[in-house]
């Protein structure tokens, strides 16, 4: 038998890759059908490969990801984004046949867990907040009744929560401060308060819905100068009163566009209004000058 050589070897490497390169979509109609009838086993086989050299292959992932991080950024980043239904379906589907031990995980490591969570949102706080706004804004509905549902289901805690914010020394100062500036301004006269809420007629300037609990708000806030003058002062419902806090009237009508997506138009309601952008600055300067001249009727 003839000597085939020390580059037959060579040579052979050679025609199957240039093989390779001619018949390529052949090769890959082959490795997909072969895949496909040996779906179970090609699954087992890895899954039992990955158990078998998991810390190897998260050492390596993690030394990959720290020499090229901002690559594997980009391409998770990427592939999420074309993934998106997929990966989510995936996470739904595996998230509830795997109720259970998401559950005893977190029961066990909570601490940590919350802890990790709240310095990631406080790195890309910016980032963090206008995502929750897009989903609120795309889910208001959904939302806001998942947002009830969970505050009946734990009226309790959230009252021990917010008992417990009130003993912080932060809180403490900020009620003292508050205090201190309502006790130099003098308590509003009885008769004056009777007659901001005749002049209310039981509807809320801010929301127009009827005033089921009312409360007397500055429509200047104090912080900001405001006074106890009977133009100042406004009868409105007290959800209204604590979503405005110490904003200007400005800014709160804002706020309430943003949450809500929608303008008071005067219908005993808010309705959801769609306008050109550069119209909304005009519409909210109406409901200031409406607002502040109901105060003053």
């Amino acid at each position: 038998m003839p000597d085939p050589g020390p580059f037959a070897d060579i040579r052979a490497r050679a025609y199957k890759a240039a093989w390779a390169l001619e018949n390529e979509e052949l090769l890959r109609e082959r490795k997909a059908a072969y895949h496909q009838a040996h779906k179970e086993e090609i699954c087992a086989r890895v899954s039992a490969y990955y158990r078998e050299h998991r810390e190897e292959r998260l050492g390596y992932a993690g030394a990959y990801r720290k020499e090229h991080t901002d690559s594997a950024r980009a391409y998770q980043a990427t592939y999420q984004m074309q993934h998106a239904e997929e990966l989510r379906a995936q996470h739904t589907a595996y998230y509830a046949s795997h109720k259970d031990a998401f559950r005893t995980y977190y029961d066990a490591h909570g601490d940590k867990i919350r802890a990790r969570a709240r310095a990631r949102r406080l790195e890309n706080l910016a980032e963090e907040r206008a995502r929750d706004k897009a989903r609120y804004q795309a889910n208001r509905a959904s939302e806001n009744a998942r947002n009830r549902a969970y505050r009946e289901a734990h009226r309790e805690q959230i009252r021990a929560n917010a008992k417990r914010h009130r003993q912080t020394p932060g809180c403490r100062a900020r009620c003292a401060r508050q205090k201190a500036e309502r006790r130099a301004l003098g308590a509003v006269p009885a008769t004056l308060l009777e007659s901001l809420k005749l002049r209310s007629g039981g509807i809320c300037p801010y929301c127009f819905r009827p005033i089921e609990k009312g409360s007397l708000d500055h429509v200047i806030p104090i912080s900001s100068g405001g006074t106890n003058a009977p133009d100042n002062l406004i009868w409105c419902c007290l959800s209204c009163n604590h979503r405005k806090r110490d904003r200007s009237l400005l800014s709160f009508l804002i706020l309430l566009h943003e949450r809500f997506g929608c303008w008071p138009t005067g219908a005993n309601c808010w309705k959801p209004t769609r306008m050109p952008n550069q119209l909304q600055e005009t519409r909210v300067e109406t409901a200031c000058l409406y607002i502040l001249l109901s105060a003053r009727l």
